[in-house]
């Protein structure tokens, strides 16, 4: 019996083997998706389409280097990720939130909790950031304005309207991390 182990060639492993030249990066590939994506549960969306994506490569001898690959398709799965969100706009709708203030008994204790918890640390990070931060952030995202619509509402350039929002999104991740 032969004793040395010999790597056979990617195109002779069955699937479940090549699957695993690329799952064993699964820790370090969750902690590039967290550096872009805010949400775990998105992170953890998005590292399914990788795999998924992964999993249909015929030849896996194309993926020479599995980690690179791998990484590469995350980079292109994360950018079209971002592109929807882009393009969905989130809005703030005033009416369901009056209801819930109206009527708390229909949460359940612990979403009530929860919610009046993070309202509290949004309010306080809020708070924290520069005056022209806290305007554009609250124009964009709570007023649903366009930044052309924000330059034009605060007298600012459609540049340093990105430039607050860069800023702000920054100390806002970094506000609520601490807590």
């Amino acid at each position: 019996m032969d004793t040395e182990k010999t790597q056979p060639s990617a195109s002779n492993e069955p699937a479940a083997a090549q699957q695993e030249r690329f799952e064993r990066y699964i820790p370090d590939l969750h902690r590039f998706l967290m550096r872009f994506i805010q949400r775990s549960q998105d992170a953890e969306d998005i590292r399914q389409e990788v795999f998924a994506r992964v999993s249909r490569i015929r030849d896996h001898e194309l993926a020479r280097d599995p980690k690179a690959y791998l990484f590469g398709v995350a980079f292109h799965v994360v950018h079209e990720f971002r592109m929807r969100q882009r393009r969905e706009r989130v809005t703030f709708d005033s009416e369901a939130v009056h209801h819930v203030l109206e009527h708390p008994q229909e949460l359940q204790p612990d979403e009530l909790v929860d919610r009046l918890h993070l309202r509290q640390e949004l309010e306080r990070a809020l708070l924290q950031l520069p005056a022209g931060e806290r305007a554009t952030l609250l124009m964009v995202k709570r007023d649903g304005l366009s930044y052309e619509e924000a330059a034009d509402r605060s007298g600012l350039s459609v540049h340093q309207i990105e430039r607050h929002m860069t800023r702000a999104r920054a100390r806002m991740k970094a506000l609520l991390a601490e807590h």
